[in-house]
Order: C-alpha cells, then sequence, then structure tokens
C-alpha cells in the first residue's frame, strides 16, 4: 500500500496495522506519537489501529534539549 509518512512517500507491504509500520521502520512504540491524517492516536490504541491507502502518518519522536 501507498502511504505518506513525515511528508515522504512510501510502500508498506506487510500488516495494515501502525504497530507493524512502526516495527517495519524499527521504530520502538513507546517513544513516539503517531498522528493519521490529522488524528493523534492514543498509546493504548497503536496496537490495533489500521493504516489505509494514502494515510498521511506523521511520527513525532521526543528529544531532550537544554
Amino acid at each position: 500500500m501507498n502511504i505518506i509518512v513525515n511528508g515522504d512517500n512510501m510502500t508498506h507491504e506487510g500488516t495494515a496495522t501502525l504497530s507493524a509500520l512502526l516495527e517495519s521502520l524499527s521504530i520502538n512504540i513507546n517513544q513516539v506519537a503517531v498522528m493519521i491524517d490529522g488524528e493523534v492516536i492514543k498509546k493504548q490504541n497503536m496496537n490495533s489501529k489500521p493504516i489505509a491507502e494514502n494515510n498521511n502518518i506523521d511520527i513525532l519522536t521526543m528529544a531532550a534539549g537544554g
């Protein structure tokens, strides 16, 4: 399926769930916040949240700074 991740077009061939996408990208589900088409996805819903063709997915990582 074709999706947009952080503004970049990509093809995801795995299971059509957010957690499968994050796993395929080697992203720890506990260290990010995710929005799909502008909707913030709660951490407890990431394992079951489906993704679909042409979804716009923003993955935000936390960074310490000063």
